[in-house]
């Protein structure tokens, strides 16, 4: 977009944080403060991603055996 401030605001990460840090909030996923100090990736959410990656690999693989077996 060829804005003046590119080199400055590309080193920074704007995220929206939730300072109730009882309140859950579904994906797109709303860090809390603590979360927002060490915002890695935890082991169950890679869990998840890579679960979901697998099974649509699977069914990918599995949608087009069977449509060109019974083509």
């Amino acid at each position: 977009m060829r804005l003046e401030n590119r080199d400055i605001s590309s080193k920074f990460i704007v995220r929206q944080i939730e300072y109730d840090s009882a309140t859950k909030t579904p994906y797109p996923r709303i860090f809390n403060v603590q979360e927002a100090e060490n915002w890695q990736i935890s082991v169950d959410d890679h869990k998840n991603i890579a679960g979901y990656w697998k099974m649509a690999t699977y069914l990918n693989i599995f949608g087009n055996l069977f449509f060109w077996l019974y083509l």
